[in-house]
């Protein structure tokens, strides 16, 4: 539990990071594969995208960055 704590601060920091040096609103996009778990894994991911103020969109061409999450 305090891994993911860890990871998911990690995460916010930086994708704010990123999102800061940008003029726009950076495009990200999620690829889920694999077991339910993963859609879980993935919706706090996008949960957590969302909270760094990252656009979130459905069309890969449109993504600057693009999440693959899948089993291991």
């Amino acid at each position: 539990e305090q891994a993911i704590e860890k990871l998911t601060d990690l995460w916010i920091k930086e994708f704010r990071i990123a999102a800061n040096r940008e003029e726009k609103k950076l495009k990200l996009g999620l690829v889920s594969l694999g077991c339910p778990k993963n859609l879980v894994d993935s919706e706090v991911m996008l949960g957590i995208i969302d909270a760094c103020q990252i656009e979130i969109v459905n069309d890969p061409a449109e993504a600057e960055i693009i999440i693959v999450n899948t089993c291991g």
